[in-house]
């Protein structure tokens, strides 16, 4: 997937290049008024085009799509508005229902079909109800270099093959960019990339977007490199969305960052790829619902109130349910998960009917106020670590591997590295009983017992805050090389702290390095590893009279 993902990335940048060889025309066709395009070759604005006047879609389109000030209805057209303004200025957005600035018609008001070889760049399209706007069966088409603010929806994209680059899009009320799939045609193999993506200036939707993939049949998108900012979703995923690739942004400050979710009762999002993105200073950094083979590799995800938050629900705390909620199947590897209030938090409060799986991979939490937050809201459901229909025996589990609990400089020193499983079906039947608990990398609590040493300082505390939880499994591991002639790990143990030490029931495993509890029942306190060491006191091989070969046996029984 990633060598995929960076040869998306160099193909774009060719076609950035070539924008200006796809049309050869001997001079462009001047625009200084709203228009309809219906013929190929260059077209140009030398002035702004300003106020209400409109074209009747009727003209264009049978159908009635919505009003426009410029209509493009050819193929290989390119448009370059050299830096003027295409702005219905008047009061606000209200009045006719579908004003576009730039509309491209749809494939079945053509007589040869879909449009395609069109570009759009250097305009600045202002006040509308869509600004840019390409309908069903628009394809191979650039938007590029160009101002989008102040519309209701700032650039809405159906079609295949479609590059949107280098815009600033921003004050837009519903959504910056939208791409979705269409009547007559699948959104596939677009491209968003190197765009600025914001509300400002402008009083926030309460499900407002900056970058939406929505409807079945948005597949194979690229979302990369672009900022997005200052948004209520940044990048929002759902309804059938599915093998996206979305890497190398940059998410901040939008109360949440990334969205994944399904509304539909029929669709799922399924495969999308999220690579070495930078999410950070969101309320929710990623906030998922829904989907099927979701992966979160390698971002970066920090200052976040929430860095992910995981709910399986129908109706949930965070207040986002729906009337039916899919399996959800999610994995995250190699992540950077850092101060946040809350590193991970996975909720799960209504029960769904189908299995889930959780997973995470290698993992690196350090400063935050929780790294790992459980919470089963109430009886009969629970969280994404927790299972869900009783009567159906779904089930849904949280996994984990290796994941790295580390002290605050996030530099590996005084970290530990845990496996865990849960499978809390069984808790929820013959318990009955709703719990919270985290799983935060901790100090050592106390001096340790005489004669015990810690192992390099490897502790996190588990800290039950409501009710009576259980966690099947849960694995430490280390390293040959952490041992080095300084332990002995044939003496490891687990120990407990909660007011006074205690020995767990671990079961130790030299040849594959790890300490291994299950069915931890109602955890609580400091968990760390902890090794004996053979007493070194006086005793009667101090007396000078004891030969050494006697001294040696008596420290042999020691």
């Amino acid at each position: 997937m990633g060598k995929k993902f960076y040869l998306s990335l160099f193909i774009v940048f060719l076609m950035a290049l070539m924008l200006n060889s796809l049309i050869v025309s001997a001079a462009p066709t001047i625009i200084d008024t709203c228009t309809i395009i219906d013929k190929p070759g260059d077209y140009e604005l030398t002035a702004d085009i300003i106020g209400n006047t409109l074209i009747n879609p009727l003209i264009l389109n049978p159908f009635g799509a919505g009003w426009f000030c410029i209509g493009i209805a050819s193929s290989d057209v390119n448009l370059n508005c050299n830096g003027y303004s295409i702005d219905r200025s008047g009061p606000g957005l209200t009045g006719l229902r579908g004003l576009m600035g730039i509309y491209l018609a749809r494939e079945n008001a053509l007589p040869n079909g879909g449009i395609s070889n069109v570009s759009i760049s250097n305009c600045k399209v202002i006040n509308y109800e869509d600004g840019i706007y390409f309908d069903d069966g628009v394809n191979h088409t650039q938007i590029i270099g160009n101002t989008v603010k102040s519309n209701y929806r700032g650039i809405l994209v159906q079609g295949s093959h479609n590059t949107i680059s280098y815009n600033t899009v921003k004050g837009n009320y519903e959504v910056g960019i939208r791409i979705y799939g269409g009547t007559y045609s699948h959104s596939v193999f677009n491209t968003v990339s190197l765009n600025s993506i914001s509300w400002t200036g402008r009083n926030k939707h309460e499900r407002g977007k900056g970058i939406s993939l929505g409807g079945v049949g948005v597949n194979k998108t690229s979302i990369y490199l672009n900022k997005i900012y200052d948004n209520v979703w940044g990048i929002y995923v759902a309804d059938g969305s599915s093998h996206n690739d979305i890497g190398l942004n940059e998410i901040y400050k939008n109360e949440r960052g990334v969205f994944l979710r399904s509304i539909s009762p029929y669709y799922y999002n399924t495969g999308n790829n999220f690579l070495e993105n930078s999410i950070r200073d969101n309320v929710e950094g990623v906030f998922v619902q829904d989907g099927l083979n979701a992966l979160f590799h390698k971002n970066k995800v920090y200052g976040n109130d929430f860095g992910f938050a995981i709910v399986k629900d129908i109706t949930n705390s965070h207040g986002d349910g729906w009337s039916r909620v899919g399996p959800i199947s999610v994995s995250l590897k190699e992540n950077e998960i850092y101060n946040n209030k809350q590193g991970f938090n996975v909720t799960r409060v209504a029960p769904s009917g189908t299995n889930s799986l959780f997973t995470m991979s290698e993992d690196h939490f350090y400063n935050n106020d929780k790294d790992l937050v459980v919470d089963s809201g109430n009886y009969g459901t629970i969280i994404n670590d927790t299972a869900t229909d009783m009567t159906n025996n779904y089930k849904t589990y949280l996994l984990l591997n290796k994941v790295v609990f580390d002290s605050p400089p996030g530099k590996r020193h005084k970290f530990t590295t845990l496996s865990m499983l849960e499978d809390l079906d069984e808790i929820i039947s013959s318990r009955k009983n709703d719990f919270t608990y985290s799983i935060s990398w901790s100090n050592q609590p106390a001096p340790t017992p005489i004669d015990f040493k810690s192992f390099a300082d490897k502790f996190i505390s588990v800290e039950t805050t409501k009710g009576s939880p259980q966690i099947d499994k849960m694995v430490w591991h280390w390293k040959d090389s952490e041992v080095g002639n300084i332990y002995k790990e044939n003496s490891f143990d687990i120990y407990n702290y909660f007011s006074s030490w205690n020995k767990m029931p671990a079961t130790l495993d030299i040849t594959t390095n790890t300490l291994t509890l299950n069915n931890l029942i109602e955890p609580h306190g400091v968990y760390g590893i902890l090794e004996f060491r053979l007493p070194r006191r006086p005793g009667p091989c101090t007396l000078s009279k004891l030969s050494s070969s006697e001294c040696i046996k008596i420290e042999e029984t020691v």
